[in-house]
């Protein structure tokens, strides 16, 4: 099989091929799809939602790097926009699992009177935690989503 080698046809249709044209075509396709995810979540969304957006916005930042030496600069803005976005839905993120934890401590000192004082520390670290939450969700809301979108179109023209 190896003694082969590739079909003839094969071969013909590769002679055309550019890797840098292969590689502009996958960021194009994987950039689509996450924004077509990101118009699905709204304020409303779960943070479970957020955070496999978050995981997608990953994988689709380290395929994007991977293709940095085969197109040059011009993933350069389209990178950055995606490390914005997962640095917003990481702050998201990290504010949610505090908040659950925190609530996990804040019920436990219903258990004995002498954790009761520290339940109005609990509570205001809980708040501050969903106020940052909130701020992080609306950010990606009105702002990064609307940025990357918008960087990532363009990348895509020019691309």
């Amino acid at each position: 099989f190896l003694d082969l080698g590739p079909p003839e046809a094969a071969l013909r249709r590769s002679l055309g091929y550019i890797a840098r044209d292969g590689a502009t075509q996958l960021a194009v396709r994987g950039i689509r799809k996450l924004r077509k995810l990101g118009r699905r979540i709204d304020a409303t969304a779960k943070p479970e939602e957020l955070h496999n957006f978050r995981i997608r916005c990953k994988r689709l930042r380290y395929q994007l790097e991977s293709f940095e030496p085969v197109c040059g600069n011009g993933l350069h803005s389209a990178i950055k926009a995606v490390k914005r976005l997962q640095d917003t839905l990481g702050r998201y993120q990290d504010a949610t699992v505090a908040i659950e934890r925190l609530r996990h401590f804040h019920d436990a000192t219903d258990a004995t009177e002498k954790l009761a004082p520290y339940r109005r520390a609990l509570t205001e670290l809980i708040r501050s935690q969903t106020d940052q939450a909130n701020e992080a969700n609306k950010r990606f809301q009105r702002e990064d989503n609307t940025r990357f979108a918008v960087n990532i179109v363009v990348y895509a023209m020019t691309g």
